[in-house]
């Protein structure tokens, strides 16, 4: 059977739109980005106007759905057979969040993972105030100064860590450490394309291909494994950074 999001999307705005501390509802997540997979939840974001009114947004959706625990502290519920995800923000988070993001290269670093699931790639299901448009707006003026900032203390730790020390024991080694290197190279990617990063890289192999530069090919020799001595690798990382610095 067809997944009927908006469907989904009505029960829950009739669910929880009637509470008055209810300032907008979001649809979010895989579902919006277009990676969702069969077994993927349905992720929606409601903005409410005091912290108080997250305990009565909860007490409405439990009494509407079935309520299945908690994922990486994201309250999950059955609607109709359908896993879905509720993340209940007060408006004055995500405005803190938004205000804060580009401030600094820390800021951005704390927030823009979130803010990047659950605003930038998000549409409105009720939201009479246009508050997403307006962050969405906010959200898309990335400075260029903080683009280089990141790409500079990314590919700088990326060499002083790993070019500059390059000495793996063993595959195991090698792998322990690769979830950092990666980590630090998507950083810098997506600064480059003054996008916001969010991990755990589910989205890279859609992604890649957009993102300048091309890094594709130096990736998967990356992470595909070759000779000990890891010096494929090495080469690899080290045009990655060459490329990413240029």
């Amino acid at each position: 059977m067809e997944l009927d999001v908006e469907r989904i999307g009505a029960l829950l705005r009739e669910a929880v739109v009637p509470e008055p501390g209810v300032q907008a509802v979001f649809h979010n997540g895989s579902q919006v980005a277009g990676t969702a997979r069969p077994d993927s939840d349905v992720d929606f974001t409601i903005l409410v106007g005091e912290p108080d009114d997250e305990a009565r947004v909860r007490k409405r959706l439990g009494r509407a759905f079935v309520f299945r625990g908690l994922c990486h502290e994201v309250d999950q519920y059955d609607c109709e057979g359908v896993r879905i995800a509720c993340t209940i923000w007060p408006r004055s988070m995500a405005d803190g969040m938004v205000g804060a993001v580009f401030h600094s290269i820390d800021g951005l670093l704390a927030h823009q993972a979130a803010l990047q699931h659950k605003l930038v790639e998000a549409v409105a299901v009720h939201d009479p105030s246009e508050l997403l448009s307006e962050y969405q707006q906010r959200l898309s003026q990335y400075p260029d100064a903080l683009a280089g900032e990141v790409v500079a203390r990314a590919t700088g730790y990326l060499q002083e860590e790993y070019l500059d020390d390059w000495r793996f024991r063993s595959r195991f080694h090698f792998a322990y450490v690769l979830r950092d290197i990666l980590e630090q190279i998507g950083l810098a990617l997506y600064a480059r394309n003054k996008r916001f990063y969010m991990p755990p890289l589910k989205r890279w192999p859609r992604d890649l291909r957009h993102l300048q530069p091309n890094l594709e090919q130096d990736l998967f020799v990356l992470i595909g494994g070759g000779e000990e001595g890891f010096e494929s690798e090495r080469e690899a990382l080290s045009a990655i950074v060459e490329r990413l610095r240029s």
